[in-house]
């Protein structure tokens, strides 16, 4: 699923610094290269929706803000070659966010600012304590 555009980069990052980043043409052709990062928010998009399909149901009606903040930081950590402390810093930061979701520990409002059950698809059952067991007769 796609979480962020390329205008949602542009947004965030500024033009000039994606055509830094996207442009390796030789002689530069001083655009961004779409294909760039079209493959960087790919790889962003089907990160998310590994960690965010163990509590939500994909795909989302309406992506939630957090998701398009993170998508646009793993996708600019990706258009580097040799990334710089901040784009590693916002990825690792991107990943923890992440794996809070996936664990439970953030809630992402989904449609109509409701909050999807977490994981529908698992079922649990419980049990009063066994009244008979191994310790309990011992000795009889």
């Amino acid at each position: 699923m796609a979480y962020a555009t390329l205008q949602d980069l542009i947004t965030r990052f500024s033009e000039r610094r994606l055509i830094q980043l996207t442009d390796r043409f030789v002689p530069p052709a001083e655009v961004i290269d779409e294909s760039v990062t079209a493959e960087a928010l790919q790889h962003a998009g089907d990160l998310i929706d590994g960690y965010v399909r163990a509590i939500y149901a994909l795909p989302f009606q309406t992506v939630p803000p957090l998701l398009n903040g993170l998508a646009c930081d793993i996708a600019y950590f990706r258009l580097f070659q040799e990334p710089t402390e901040e784009a590693r810093k916002r990825y690792e930061d991107a990943l923890r966010t992440l794996r809070d979701i996936s664990a439970g520990k953030i809630k992402l409002p989904v449609a109509d600012g409701q909050d999807a059950p977490s994981r529908p698809d698992v079922i649990r059952a419980t049990a009063q304590t066994r009244l008979f067991s191994r310790d309990t007769l011992t000795g009889l």
